[in-house]
């Protein structure tokens, strides 16, 4: 049997199920990964195609007690 391709409102449902997961990542990464502390600057280099998660990481650090976080962008397209 022969699936068809999955439809948009299949994909929203899909990420809406495992946006919890994808946001105790964030934490994780932030906390144990980094260990980030109180006060401390974050640098966060990232493409400009991962700008959702990326959100969730600044949003954790700063949660996590981050003085400063500051996101640099790049984007593959334009960068030689």
């Amino acid at each position: 049997m022969i699936r068809a391709a999955l439809t948009v409102e299949d994909a929203r449902a899909g990420m809406a199920a495992i946006e919890p997961k994808i946001e105790r990542y964030a934490k994780l990464v932030v906390r144990k990964g980094v260990n980030v502390m109180p006060g401390q600057e974050v640098v966060l280099m990232t493409p400009v195609e991962c700008a959702p998660f990326a959100r969730l990481l600044v949003s954790a650090a700063y949660e996590a007690g981050a003085g400063h976080v500051t996101v640099i962008w790049n984007d593959d397209a334009v960068t030689r």
